[in-house]
């Protein structure tokens, strides 16, 4: 057994390792003692060590990439060990959801209890911090360990010439941290220009979608709806050969040395926010390609709430791009001038960026930016879930008018 007891246990499949990666630095960083590294300790047979990490540990994190549980009806996988021995021990469980998971009905065996716990959601780039907020908050029993500082004193020559010399060393530090804030802040802004394909490919197919939206509302005839189809289709599969085509992000964290994570450190700068970028980027291209399916669907069917759902898509997809930008110049806005060639050179092609958010703004600034599109990004989901729910409420009072007709013709059948 390990001497070292944890606050906090992650588990995860090795598909959403990126995600648990990014859950255990924000809670390490935030003061939590977490235990991550699993897979040093899940070699060869079930190590011992595993169990008693779990059976110390105060919260168990699972991490759930779409059909996580499928390999849980199989005893000797790792995830499903963990998890129910958590369980087993009382711990406090915590699963946390990522996008295009389901709970899979049936649940393994002697896992049923885990879907009884309230879950956390993470499931796009926009709400992670939020999530990361609620689970440090509401979720988690265990406290956070804040290190306990002193300041030493110094008096007489001794503290004068230990000034001087600290003095000189932060300057040459701040010197040799040009190039590390340039490199990264490059690295920041490649990302921002893929994503702006997004943006891109989003504000090309709307005029295309918007035609046909209107051909079928106004019950044009079916021959010009169908062609209007057509060009849909056509516009959503060349969005994908152009997302496929500009997409440069690198999916993996970026690796930041301890010996940069200092230098970007004495300059202000949060490692954590310059880590999540590859990340944040990726999950808007997910939801990206996930709309494009939708708009298909929604243009080789025709049906109604498809359509509606499409529809509130672009506008959804308009918000949370505003948002992205917005954290990309909230980042950029902790970083030294001297750094920002690559954004003053590149920055001027974001045309379907929003003007109104604009460079040189204080952190404080961005963040208020950032809640405000996130919030109207989650009305504009809010209002086609109250007309989906309005239009099933319908088809609930017609359903029982029907059955009220039955029983009524079948009452007149029997006299």
């Amino acid at each position: 057994m390990m001497d070292k007891k944890f606050d906090v246990f992650i588990s995860y499949r090795r598909t959403s390792y990126d995600t648990a990666n990014l859950i255990a630095t924000r809670l390490k960083s935030a003061g939590y003692s977490v235990f991550f590294d699993v897979e040093t300790l899940r070699a060869g047979k079930f190590n011992e060590q595993l169990l008693g990490v779990i059976e110390n540990c105060r919260d168990f994190i699972v991490v759930l990439p779409p059909e996580a549980l499928d390999r849980c009806v199989n005893e000797d996988d790792w995830v499903r060990r963990e998890v129910c021995y958590a369980l087993q021990c009382g711990k406090n469980v915590i699963p946390v959801m990522l996008n295009g998971f389901q709970w899979p009905d049936p649940m393994p065996s002697r896992m049923e209890e885990l879907k009884n716990y309230q879950a956390l959601t993470a499931s796009s780039g926009e709400y992670f911090d939020l999530a990361m907020e609620r689970l440090m908050k509401r979720f988690l029993t265990s406290r956070k360990h804040v290190p306990f500082r002193r300041l030493a004193r110094f008096i007489g020559l001794g503290a004068v010439t230990l000034f001087l010399v600290l003095f000189a060393m932060l300057w040459t530090f701040r010197t040799l941290s040009k190039g590390v804030c340039e490199q990264y802040a490059t690295r920041l802004v490649r990302d921002a220009t893929a994503v702006h394909v997004i943006a891109e490919e989003n504000a090309r197919l709307k005029p295309v979608w918007d035609s046909f939206e209107s051909a079928v509302k106004n019950q044009a005839p079916e021959s010009r709806v169908d062609v209007l189809a057509e060009k849909v289709l056509d516009a959503v599969e060349l969005a994908e050969e152009n997302l496929s085509v500009a997409w440069t992000v690198d999916t993996t964290m970026y690796n930041i040395s301890s010996y940069n994570a200092f230098l970007l450190s004495i300059n202000g700068i949060s490692v954590e926010d310059v880590v999540v970028s590859p990340l944040l980027a990726t999950m808007y291209r997910d939801d990206f390609i996930s709309q494009l399916g939708q708009i298909r669907n929604a243009a080789e069917t025709k049906e109604t709430m498809q359509m509606n759902l499409a529809s509130a898509l672009f506008k959804y997809q308009d918000h949370t791009l505003n948002s992205y930008y917005a954290s990309v110049l909230a980042i950029l806005s902790t970083f030294p001038e001297s750094a920002l060639n690559s954004y003053n050179a590149l920055s001027p092609k974001w045309i379907y960026y929003p003007k109104y958010i604009k460079p040189g703004e204080s952190q404080a600034y961005y963040i208020d930016l950032i809640n405000t599109e996130s919030a109207l990004a989650e009305n504009e989901i809010k209002r086609f879930e109250s007309v989906l729910e309005v239009s099933d409420a319908k088809l609930d009072d017609i359903e029982k008018s029907l059955l009220e007709l039955e029983e009524q013709a079948s009452a007149l059948e029997s006299k």
